[in-house]
């Protein structure tokens, strides 16, 4: 038998970084080093799990690769038998490197080597990268280097959530995670329950994850969603890469839409694909599914039959032994909860209630990661922050970010009173960042930056208002520039979305919402027409339930409703609303168009008849000329009706509107009020809209040809009608008398 390669560095990395990493492997073999990249060595259609493994247990060094979307789904199990390798051999490598827009995972601030891709050395951090994987030692230069990569990781999270990859870091909720732990063992479908700030994600996620992943008497398979407005995809996006995990990118996104599709149809349940992903990957027993923020089904679905399915497949797919679930839920959506019977079952026994930490948990979630990395705290600062967070509900998030500021301002590895004394304490700290943050902004800036704070906020009606993720693409004239800065200065999160991979942001933590004075008072300002475009949402989307059909447009008051508010506000509207709003008001003028024009088409018959009673018709043609001209009044009517709709209020007041109008110019007028007035440019010259709206153009202008040539049929008809009319009157005046 033929031995095994080895490998001088095994190379784990997210699917999302390959290209990156790829081009890294080109340069390290340049270099001499052979290193292992699954997608050079993986041959498709062989077991590819237990490949992974006897490689990665065969290669002298680890270089794990963090991108801006993280650890990928397969990241943490290598990661896992890299530190544990590294436990029994003290000098074996994992070296961590850090990508461009990465945020650098809390656990590995205890490996020596850093590699940071991100600033303009590449280079002279690739040397450092190649040095380390052969063992030998950095320069002093390239060691300084990599301890002020180290030394610039904070160890606190600020306003994010922990990931698994910071479990090393997450502290003070130990008994918690072992009561979830033991929970998850005994059933299968649990619920972590808990008020906003609790940190129900930090905990499922860096407390109960790592247990699993270590638990030497079960393989556990482990994805994570959270539902947003298509709950099926999101859930299709989370299952597919362990079905096909070398699937192209561009084919995971259309497979995956397909996927939801089934599971929507039920032609595929969920319960199937989980015993598929178990079959796969031989060593795994259990796929656990954790749906995270489980009140997006309620806060951002308004579906109700789609929210019941979904839910019902989950239940489903726990009714064997080879799937959990645990979801995490906002206290003041369980009533939302338990309405529906089976889930209230479910939830029997099965629900860990997470409450605030006591004074212990908090000094201990205060102190224990300072230790890890040599930080101190001026005498008596950590009581003082205990007893003001004790004070406060939801207090989690606003200690992390009080704890990252004070590490931003440390002086010689130590945290003062006076640092926590200038950033407001406790109390006043989020909404103080907030506001300095703001007001270093331009003018044109900050309206920006507060129309975008605002539409991120999802307005609870009769409940709490609660933080709303949305795509890029549907953000009306984002400013990227002022996203970035946003971002980087943590007011805001951007991900990956795994429903089609596309971009999201998202409020850094709903404290903003509950702190910050200024956000606070344009939320309240907007509170209306926010409410009115959640529930234009729940209409799109529920026309889009329809498949496109007619009857889930706007209609009638809701049509009027949308319209004035589009003249009103219309850089508000985001493209998918626009079009929406368009082919609305378009197909509703076309209905009334039709069936006036049949009305009219339906009198010609009895008119016809009318004109052979007649017993003298000496001139037929002011007749024609009468009954041609009604139709083209018709049609002008018509005409103004559709452009007063495009103008709105404006147009509407106008007693006598231009009578030169005719249909086709009129339509045209429509589109472009509809979507330049207002200012709304931007959207008119985003290529996809274009090219709907020109087909909408022709296939209205197809429509009306039809209608002309309807109408020079009808006339002809009438001139040839009432020339026998003529014909048989001349006929009897000169027929001879009896």
């Amino acid at each position: 038998m033929t031995a095994e390669p080895q490998y001088d560095v095994f190379l784990s990395y997210n699917s999302n970084d390959g290209s990156a990493v790829e081009q890294i492997a080109v340069y390290l073999s340049n270099q001499g080093i052979k290193s292992y990249l699954d997608r050079w060595y993986l041959v498709p259609g062989l077991r590819w799990r237990p490949k992974l493994e006897q490689a990665l247990s065969q290669c002298k060094a680890v270089a794990v690769f963090v991108g801006p979307e993280g650890l990928g789904p397969w990241q943490q199990r290598e990661i896992d038998v890299a530190l544990d390798r590294q436990r029994t051999d003290e000098g074996f490598p994992v070296i961590p490197v850090l990508l461009s827009g990465c945020d650098p995972p809390l656990g590995f601030l205890r490996q020596v080597t850093w590699v940071d891709l991100r600033t303009g050395e590449q280079q002279r951090q690739l040397l450092v990268l190649s040095r380390a994987i052969r063992g030998q030692p950095p320069d002093h230069i390239l060691q300084r280097q990599s301890s002020t990569t180290r030394a610039e990781v904070c160890p606190y999270r600020g306003l994010l959530h922990f990931r698994e990859e910071d479990a090393p870091f997450f502290f003070g909720r130990s008994a918690a995670s072992q009561q979830l732990t033991a929970m998850v063992h005994q059933h299968r479908f649990v619920a972590v329950v808990g008020a906003s700030g609790t940190g129900k994600s930090s905990l499922v996620r860096a407390g109960l994850l790592p247990h699993l992943r270590t638990d030497s008497g079960m393989g556990w398979e482990i994805i994570t969603l959270l539902p947003g407005t298509d709950p099926f995809r999101s859930l299709a996006g989370a299952l597919l890469p362990k079905l096909e995990p070398t699937m192209r990118e561009t084919d995971y996104l259309a497979e995956a839409t397909k996927l939801a599709h089934h599971l929507i149809d039920g032609t595929i349940s969920a319960s199937a694909i989980v015993q598929r992903v178990i079959e796969k990957q031989p060593g795994t027993e259990r796929l656990l599914i954790l749906v995270d923020q489980w009140e997006e089904l309620y806060t951002m679905l308004q579906t109700q039959s789609v929210r019941l399915h979904f839910i019902d497949e989950l239940l489903a797919s726990t009714e064997g032994a080879s799937c959990s679930v645990v979801l995490t839920l906002r206290g003041d959506f369980v009533g939302a909860a338990l309405a529906y019977r089976p889930l209230s079952d479910r939830f029997q026994g099965a629900q860990l209630n997470l409450g605030p930490m006591t004074k212990e948990e908090l000094r201990e979630a205060i102190i224990q990661p300072a230790l890890q990395v040599s930080l101190d705290f001026e005498p008596g600062l950590v009581e003082r922050i205990v007893q003001d967070a004790c004070s406060q509900p939801g207090h989690l998030p606003l200690l992390e970010f009080v704890l990252r500021r004070l590490w931003e301002k440390r002086e010689r590895g130590r945290l003062l009173h006076t640092s926590y004394d200038s950033i407001g304490g406790l109390e006043g700290s989020i909404a103080n960042e907030a506001e300095r943050i703001f007001l270093k902004l331009s003018s044109p800036q900050k309206e920006a930056a507060m129309r975008l704070f605002v539409s991120l906020v999802h307005i609870g009606e009769g409940a709490p208002d609660t933080l709303k993720r949305q795509r890029l693409r549907d953000i009306p004239g984002i400013d990227h520039a002022l996203l970035s800065t946003l971002t980087k200065e943590r007011l805001l999160v951007g991900s990956r979305s795994e429903v089609g991979g596309d971009d999201t942001v998202e409020l850094a933590h709903e404290a903003l919402i509950r702190r910050w004075d200024r956000l606070r008072l344009h939320v309240e300002k907007s509170r209306e027409s926010i409410i009115w475009h959640q529930r234009l949402q729940v209409m799109r989307l529920a026309w889009l339930d329809y498949r496109r059909d007619a009857t889930g447009l706007l209609h009638g008051f809701w049509l009027e409703v949308a319209l004035d508010q589009l003249s009103q506000q219309a850089t508000e509207f985001s493209t998918e609303e626009l079009d929406f709003i368009f082919r609305s008001s378009n197909d509703h003028a076309g209905q009334q168009l039709d069936k006036d024009v049949e009305r009219a088409i339906e009198t010609v018959p009895a008119q016809l008849e009318a004109l052979e009673n007649r017993e003298v018709l000496h001139d037929p043609a002011p007749l024609l000329r009468r009954e041609k001209t009604r139709w083209q009044t018709l049609i002008r009517h018509r005409a103004r009706w559709a452009a007063r709709k495009a103008l709105v209020q404006r147009a509407r007041r106008k007693k006598h509107p231009r009578r030169e109008l005719v249909l086709a110019p009129a339509l045209k007028v429509f589109l472009l009020c509809l979507l330049i007035g207002g200012s709304v440019v931007g959207y008119v010259w985003q290529k996809d809209q274009l090219r709907q709206l020109d087909l909408l153009i022709q296939g209205r202008q197809t429509r009306l040809n039809g209608l002309v040539q309807s109408n020079t049929a009808l006339e002809r008809l009438l001139v040839e009608r009432l020339r026998e009319v003529q014909t048989k009157q001349l006929t009897n005046r000169d027929a001879p008398k009896k």
